[in-house]
């Protein structure tokens, strides 16, 4: 019954851990998609991104070695002009005016 009890425990405890989120790796995947879809509105919004900004952004915020950052930013980015396409005009002036909010607390506009 006691190693019934301990494998039941070290079960219990595995299970908690393992469902525990990597809340740091799920938030830079949802930055890189935020980013993404910044960048994406570019043209479709009429935003103008400061070059040396991005870099900066990016510096500070990912992590020197992640590899799927820029993949997910890019996927992003592609996928945005076709999703405003699809917007009615009600819809792109907000999603210009989230879009273009974002960017300004990303401190990535042209002056």
């Amino acid at each position: 019954m006691l190693n019934y009890c301990k494998m039941l425990a070290a079960t219990a405890v595995f299970v908690g851990l393992s469902a525990i989120p990597n809340t740091a790796s799920e938030n830079l995947t949802q930055l890189a998609m935020t980013f993404g879809d910044v960048l994406g509105a570019e043209k479709t919004c009429g935003l103008r991104f400061d070059s040396e900004a991005i870099k900066a952004f990016v510096k500070a915020r990912v992590p020197a070695n992640d590899i799927d950052f820029m993949s997910t930013v890019a996927t992003s980015v592609k996928i945005a002009p076709m999703q405003f396409n699809k917007m009615p005009a009600g819809l792109q002036v907000a999603h210009c005016t989230q879009m273009e909010r974002l960017a300004a607390q990303f401190k990535i506009l042209a002056k």
